[in-house]
């Protein structure tokens, strides 16, 4: 959901020396799944876990006024893209 409510979202996930990385936009991939090994110096070769930065969608920007009904009537009247 988070995902399809992005304007741009880049997640991250280092696991095994790798740091594999993928951007999207409305749900949508925009670029391929990348896999880097690092070496084993760099500090984030021993790193695991998963980042997830995002810039919401223009439309709940604009009609949101942070309440539930708000967020609901905006995703339903969402343009299919």
């Amino acid at each position: 959901m988070v995902n399809a409510l992005s304007e741009e979202l880049r997640a991250t996930v280092w696991r095994g020396g790798v740091r594999y990385s993928q951007s999207y936009s409305r749900g949508a991939p925009t670029s391929a799944l990348t896999g880097e090994e690092l070496p084993e110096g760099d500090p984030d070769a021993r790193r695991t876990g998963t980042q997830v930065r995002r810039a919401p969608c223009g439309l709940l920007r604009m009609c949101c006024r942070r309440t539930t009904a708000c967020v609901v009537v905006t995703i339903a009247s969402a343009p299919t893209w």
